[in-house]
């Protein structure tokens, strides 16, 4: 799975400009590399035997003599990747959706990608967003150290420590309408697909498709629901299952998801009434510039190298 970041504009049209520049690169310069770094290999290998007669050892190849890759596509999926290391404001639950991307990391491929704390109405976000192959899923991550109760439509968790004594105590809190996690999750997929109904043009998704639930992430933590809960539940292995084994259209490609992540993005910086987001496209454009003058400088260099002493 990759996290990206949602501070880019337009990521549909910036992953197709990438592939196509990277298409137009390999055009332009795989001939040319490849037949430069020959010529850097075949100089390095005559003058083993000349450097081996006057200093009785042999010069080393080394990265310069290696013609540059043009693998932008590689480079612009790092770049609009979430940064770990970047600050951030720290929320309470945090603990419990870094478990819960640990464990998503380790059972879907690189076709998944994922939003985190994506603002999707007014003072709601959603922990993580994912769109992948199977969808598009709605998290809302719980990292409580409870057991927690469904029974009739009501929600309570209990708490239990001991009291000085050795006195074991429980303490029980009543979770409202407001409060209630099958709620919150209705509210934060509603807005989500609401999102799409209005902003994604001709989509191959349908919005009311867009699955997903809670997630009890707490090592320490258990449950008791019936079936009077408002939306599916689970601990991150089995959602991550569910990710991953869901049925798959075959329409909603890459540029498909990105397209989706592109309207959700859009809309947190309207909520957030956030300045210009950083293009995409323009990404692609820079990494292929600074790739081919990187080729065009190799062919130059390795073209213009005299022979060495016979």
């Amino acid at each position: 799975m990759w996290l990206l970041s949602a501070d880019w504009h337009d990521l549909a049209g910036g992953f197709a400009e990438v592939r196509s520049l990277e298409a137009d690169l390999r055009r332009r310069f795989d001939a040319e590399l490849a037949a430069a770094e020959d010529r850097a290999l075949a100089l390095a290998t005559m003058r083993r035997g000349w450097w081996r007669r006057l200093w009785r050892r042999s010069p080393r190849v080394d990265s310069t003599m290696r013609a540059p890759g043009l693998g932008i596509e590689a480079e612009w999926w790092q770049a609009v990747r979430a940064d770990p290391s970047a600050p951030r404001a720290q929320a309470h639950g945090d603990p419990g959706v870094d478990r819960f991307h640990s464990v998503l990391n380790g059972r879907l491929a690189g076709d998944f990608l994922a939003l985190r704390d994506l603002l999707v109405t007014g003072g709601l976000d959603v922990d993580t967003v994912i769109v992948g192959p199977t969808g598009v899923w709605v998290f809302e991550v719980k990292y409580w150290n409870a057991v927690i109760h469904c029974v009739g439509g009501q929600w309570w968790t209990e708490r239990s420590h001991y009291a000085p004594g050795g006195v074991l105590q429980t303490q029980r809190e009543a979770l409202d309408e407001r409060r209630a996690p099958d709620r919150q999750w209705m509210r934060e997929a509603e807005a989500v697909r609401e999102t799409l109904r209005r902003r994604l043009k001709q989509p191959v998704l349908d919005p009311a498709s867009v699955g997903g639930g809670l997630v009890f992430t707490h090592p320490n933590g258990s449950w008791d629901i019936d079936g009077t809960a408002r939306s599916g539940y689970g601990p991150p292995d089995f959602w991550a299952a569910q990710v991953a084994g869901g049925p798959q259209d075959p329409r909603f490609d890459l540029v498909e998801r990105l397209r989706v992540l592109d309207v959700l993005c859009a809309r947190r910086r309207q909520l957030e009434s956030a300045g210009s987001a950083e293009s995409a496209v323009a990404l692609a454009r820079a990494l292929h510039d600074a790739a081919a003058a990187r080729a065009a400088d190799f062919v130059r260099r390795w073209d213009a190298e005299p022979d060495p002493p016979g």
